[in-house]
């Protein structure tokens, strides 16, 4: 008991620690110039959200493996690391609301002349002004030249639209997705990462192969990479014919956690079946 009781203050220090030190990285990285940060949110704001990933599933994993080490009862310990990294991103992204800049209405900007006309996306329209006039928005600090009307400007990419590669591809796409989710509301984040969080949780077993913690403990690091891999290309549209079968019933939203979902069922009742099959070797032996 004192075990699973300590499993809950050890995920959630993890988690603290790994997503401060992702984060401080991150945050270093933006201010050198060499990442970019989610647009209109500050360099800290930015970096804290895109450490989520990162620190959500690397906290799942390490509570894993302290669940394989110390011979806690899996199931009721998989249930709560998948509750808690439920709790921790969604109270992790309520506190940085309290941080981020929202824009509520027009952009202000210093002025510069008469003729300024602002679009909703932030960008400008400089009317009246010398040819080439450069404008400088105060807040965003966007550069732009005087151009077509607001309507014909074209809309800023929502988002990347090329497949991300390597692990920081996947913890940037992860990280909007995480954040698109909560925007959406608590309900499609639950029914998106509880799903995915449970195909994670039921890989204990690949903890537990062999002898050496150490080899069990990369082998599940290998596990985990490629599922988040797999996710990330279902999140860009990729192989849909994997989708096809679970689309005609479900909408695209709830396809990719119906899958994980899925998963997840098959892998537990095959250990449940093989924890069975032990269970009467052993009695069969006495």
């Amino acid at each position: 008991m004192k075990k699973f009781a300590g499993l809950i203050p050890f995920h959630i220090f993890s988690f603290a620690l790994l997503l401060l030190a992702a984060a401080a990285l991150r945050f270093l990285a933006i201010r050198l110039g060499r990442a970019e940060g989610f647009a209109g949110q500050g360099d800290l704001v930015s970096a804290v959200r895109w450490a989520l990933p990162l620190a959500v599933y690397g906290a799942m994993l390490l509570g894993l493996a302290r669940v394989a080490v110390e011979g806690i009862f899996a199931p009721a310990a998989v249930l709560v690391l998948v509750l808690l990294s439920l709790a921790c991103p969604f109270a992790v992204n309520r506190g940085l609301e309290r941080l981020a800049w929202e824009p509520a209405g027009p952009n202000p900007v210093a002025p510069v002349g008469p003729g300024l006309i602002l679009a909703d996306r932030g960008l400008v329209l400089v009317d009246g002004s010398p040819e080439g006039m450069r404008v400088r928005l105060s807040v965003t600090g966007f550069e732009v030249l005087r151009g077509p009307p607001a309507d014909d400007l074209p809309a800023p990419p929502v988002g990347p639209s090329v497949l991300p590669t390597g692990i920081a591809g996947d913890l940037s796409a992860g990280a909007e997705r995480l954040y698109g989710l909560y925007l959406a509301g608590p309900v499609p984040f639950l029914l998106y990462l509880g799903p995915l969080l449970l195909l994670l949780g039921s890989l204990v077993f690949i903890l537990r192969l062999g002898p050496w913690p150490l080899a069990n403990f990369f082998l599940g690091a290998l596990a985990f990479r490629g599922i988040l891999a797999l996710e990330t290309a279902f999140g860009f549209g990729k192989f849909r014919f994997v989708l096809a079968p679970l689309s005609a019933l479900l909408s695209e939203e709830l396809a990719v956690p119906a899958l994980f979902l899925t998963a997840a069922l098959v892998v537990i009742v095959c250990l449940f079946l093989v924890s069975i099959l032990r269970r009467r070797k052993s009695h069969a032996a006495f």
